[in-house]
């Protein structure tokens, strides 16, 4: 059977997948690129599919290169770009069906897990199927939150869970990007104002949340156009990242 390296989903947002700027959020994109990989991993078409059983997604670089709005018919473009020992890398492209121009620009870090939930091994040969793809230019957090860093406290719903029990990564990216919109509005990086839009995401995951958790999530100004995110409860860190806008 001959196996493709890169696959293409065609998509089309729908109404109630806009915020309240009229465009799809990076959230949102998020979900797509995740329902192209379970798509492309299901097919026995795709060049990865015979070297990884299951995983969990470990780092993600978002690029936005233009607004994704509704009415839009999407192409999500899925390959790997990456193989390492236990883990791998996705790259995906958003483009716009009618001319096929970039959108989003994606890079995201699987983790192969074995029976015992640990990280194990890829399979050998996996690294036939790489494609040679460009990663988003996307920086990663580098700072520590400080003391008086902005905080709000939430508590995980079921409605946060996905299929492995645990916070969806996409519900994370709505974690952050609701917490920048809400320090925006309470004057947390300067003057109260309006949040604009996000260009740049880099999110590590180092822990799994569940329902009942009650976490923290903490900004802080990192540059004059980023801004670094932790999500924690006590000492654990659940996730890590980096806005740019």
């Amino acid at each position: 059977m001959e196996r493709q390296k890169q696959l293409e989903m065609p998509i089309a947002p729908r109404g109630y997948e806009m915020d309240a700027s009229a465009t799809v959020p990076m959230s949102v994109i998020g979900s797509h690129m995740e329902h192209a990989r379970w798509s492309a991993m299901r097919k026995g078409t795709f060049a990865m599919s015979p070297y990884w059983g299951r995983g969990m997604i470990r780092a993600q670089r978002i690029e936005m290169l233009a607004p994704v709005k509704y009415g839009v018919d999407l192409l999500i473009l899925t390959q790997v770009g990456r193989i390492g020992r236990t883990s791998f890398d996705f790259l995906h492209e958003v483009r716009r069906k009618a001319d096929e121009r970039v959108l989003v620009s994606a890079s995201v870090t699987a983790v192969n897990i074995g029976e015992d939930a640990r990280p194990t091994p890829l399979k050998p040969g996996a690294e036939a199927a790489v494609l040679e793809g460009t990663s988003p230019n996307v920086a990663a957090l580098e700072s520590e939150p400080p003391s008086d860093a902005w905080t709000r406290e939430l508590v995980v719903t079921p409605s946060h869970q996905d299929v492995l029990q645990h916070v969806n990564h996409a519900r994370y990216i709505d974690f952050v990007e609701d917490t920048r919109w809400l320090a925006c509005r309470a004057g947390a990086y300067g003057p109260p104002g309006v949040a604009p839009r996000p260009k740049k995401l880099w999110i590590a995951y180092d822990d799994q949340a569940r329902a009942g958790n009650v976490i923290e999530v903490a900004t802080w100004t990192e540059s004059s156009s980023a801004f670094g995110f932790v999500v924690r409860a006590g000492d654990t860190i659940f996730t890590r990242a980096r806005v740019e806008v």
